[in-house]
């Protein structure tokens, strides 16, 4: 199960584009885990192919800690992430631009469980499930 957490926050893709482009040109090894959230991205791929919902986990972890060292994240993310791991969730990160907007999560046979916690949380969730 995939569980898909929608935060409050409103944002603007630009700024965030924009944010980053800085953050390269002041740090060039910036540029390095943008190269690394590709090469994670692909293993996620391959996880989800494979059916591997413990590796696609572990990939959602990887990219979610990249992505808020871009500086892409918000507590408020960070804390859908970490929630929807304490419930059970194998992995999880920011899915979209950042910033705001939602969070996903790989839950097998504990979606559930993520979803009462962000409900808890003020967010709205759901399921969803990829493949047949």
């Amino acid at each position: 199960e995939l569980c898909v957490g929608v935060s409050k926050q409103v944002r603007q893709t630009s700024d965030l584009v924009t944010g980053v482009a800085q953050l390269c040109d002041r740090v060039p090894v910036a540029r390095r885990l943008i190269e690394t959230l590709g090469q994670v991205a692909c293993a996620g791929m391959e996880a989800l192919a494979g059916g591997d919902a413990e590796a696609l986990g572990q990939q959602f972890n990887l990219a979610h800690g990249l992505l808020s060292g871009l500086g892409v994240s918000t507590r408020e993310l960070d804390e859908l992430v970490r929630s929807a791991r304490a419930a059970g969730a194998i992995g999880a990160k920011l899915t979209g631009a950042g910033g705001g907007g939602a969070v996903i999560a790989v839950a097998p046979d504990r979606g559930e469980d993520v979803l009462k916690v962000w409900r808890a949380m003020g967010c709205y969730g759901f399921l969803t499930r990829v493949g047949s």
